[in-house]
């Protein structure tokens, strides 16, 4: 898909100033700011939801009693995993 937006004069030489001393592109410069932008509002948005999962949860009275701290970390490990090789597994 292509996408065409205008930008002030000084805006696009700053962002031609930033790519070239990255050694990108204007465009692949301006794509990449743009991509990385709409992955972290994807991933805000998932933590906000997995947050009032948590506290739907809580306030239901499902939550674990961990003996440890070391317990939680590995039981967020665990599910953070699992969570990364399903997102993997949907990529595909």
């Amino acid at each position: 898909m292509s996408l065409t937006i205008e930008l002030a004069s000084e805006t696009v030489q700053s962002l031609a100033s930033i790519a070239n001393g990255k050694g990108k592109s204007t465009e692949d410069f301006a794509r990449e700011i743009l991509e990385n932008e709409v992955l972290t509002a994807q991933r805000l948005e998932e933590l906000r939801r997995d947050a009032q999962t948590g506290l739907n949860a809580l306030r239901a009275g499902k939550f674990t009693d961990y003996a440890t701290a070391e317990d939680l970390i590995n039981d967020i490990r665990r599910e953070g995993n699992k969570r990364l090789a399903e997102s993997e597994n949907s990529n595909k």
